[in-house]
């Protein structure tokens, strides 16, 4: 070998130059290695591939949402009661958040029916002063007593 820096000439076996101690330069390594061999193999050898359809679901209709909207509201206590039943059942995605959202509006109803309640009993005691100058007062008052006597009937 001859030395790049120099021009010394030394063993091939040598790693620096004997003259300079320039590091000797490595012959370059002509051989070549085989690509590897890319084969397929399946994921689940002996299964069927995977449906990546599965989770899907259909959205529903409009006579399904118009269906559920009648059976959410029409029939009163009921109607909450089938609510909270069809919002727990995880069998169809689309009617389960259908009826969790109704829940939620009948939360709302509610907590609006209390609040109104209480504010007319807060209004109400004042406007019995009202009535005292209407003949409808001597009605009111014969329904409020028939009223007392029915809850103490029971009640006793």
């Amino acid at each position: 070998m001859v030395c790049k820096n120099c021009g010394t000439s030394y063993d091939d076996g040598m790693q620096f130059c004997p003259n300079c101690g320039t590091p000797a330069a490595q012959p370059y390594n002509y051989s070549y290695q085989n690509a590897p061999n890319p084969t397929y193999q399946a994921q689940n050898p002996g299964y069927p591939a995977p449906n990546p359809f599965a989770g899907y679901q259909k959205p529903a209709s409009i006579g399904q949402y118009v269906g559920w909207t009648l059976l959410a509201y029409v029939f009163g206590p009921i109607s909450l009661i089938l609510t909270i039943v069809f919002a727990c059942l995880n069998d169809n995605k689309n009617r389960t958040n259908f009826f969790r959202a109704q829940l939620v509006i009948w939360g709302i109803s509610i907590a609006l029916f209390i609040i109104a309640v209480i504010a007319l009993a807060v209004v109400g005691i004042s406007l019995f002063g009202i009535f005292d100058e209407y003949a409808y007062y001597d009605i009111l008052e014969d329904y409020l007593s028939i009223a007392i006597r029915a809850v103490h009937f029971f009640a006793v």
